[in-house]
């Protein structure tokens, strides 16, 4: 199991392959908390194509995913398959007051 947080730049369309209706979806992150932020791309299949339901461009996730590679033709594929999708949210703190005690003389009305 693997985390990467970041904000998402691109949720692709949701493409069904062959009679079976293996389905498969893109979401792309770039990463929010570093210098040299990266772009990543993440693969849903199957029923994790309803995970990106809400979510929109913007928004910072956290995903879930799980490394697999593959062998075609002597050529090698690898692919980050995402299977949670979390939002993520800042606490916002409420904002000191501008006056100090000595100012208010310490005994507020309320």
């Amino acid at each position: 199991m693997y985390k990467f947080k970041g904000t998402i730049k691109h949720i692709g369309d949701i493409q069904t392959f062959g009679e079976k209706g293996f389905s498969k979806q893109d979401l792309v992150l770039i990463e929010s908390d570093t210098k040299y932020p990266q772009t990543v791309k993440f693969e849903l299949t199957k029923e994790n194509t309803k995970l990106t339901t809400g979510y929109k461009i913007g928004e910072e996730v956290e995903v879930k995913f799980n490394i697999k590679g593959r062998e075609y033709n002597n050529n090698y594929y690898v692919s980050l398959e995402a299977y949670k999708l979390i939002a993520t949210a800042y606490q916002s703190k409420e904002p000191k007051s501008l006056m100090s005690e000595a100012e208010t003389g310490g005994d507020l009305p309320f």
